[in-house]
């Protein structure tokens, strides 16, 4: 397997949600790690990860909470002069671009209701998404 794997997931809508979950399950069975540790990481300045639970009602939570807190800090940011999505990078910069997650028995070591989320502030675009499956 290769060291680093990359995964391309397409997004919909400016601000948008994507369970990753399964994608990323199945990089770390694939890998044959049976203890260590699994990084992914996005490689963009205006999309983000967030680990948490993923329904119908939540996700349409997620896009309300995003979409309404750039303007409930201020509607005239300086970048927006330069490319107009000065939110989305404030909204990215608060998710972070990686998570870290603990190996153990070959699967993920995620909570009941815990899913990785893919966090979308700029889009529809084509995101990648780096993963790392390492034996401690």
């Amino acid at each position: 397997m290769k060291d680093i794997v990359e995964l391309s997931i397409t997004t919909k809508e400016k601000i948008d949600f994507i369970d990753i979950t399964d994608k990323i399950e199945g990089i770390v069975s694939e890998s044959g790690v049976d203890t260590g540790l699994c990084i992914v990481y996005l490689p963009h300045a205006t999309a983000g990860l967030i680990v948490g639970e993923f329904e119908p009602n939540i996700y349409k939570d997620y896009k309300l909470f995003y979409s309404r807190l750039p303007s409930l800090v201020s509607n005239e940011y300086m970048h927006n002069q330069i490319d107009n999505n000065a939110e989305a990078h404030l909204l990215s910069s608060l998710t972070g671009p990686s998570k870290t997650f603990i190996v153990e028995d070959g699967r993920l070591l995620l909570g009941t209701w815990q899913r990785i989320i893919l966090c979308e502030f700029d889009g529809p675009r084509t995101r990648r998404v780096l993963v790392k499956v390492m034996r401690s």
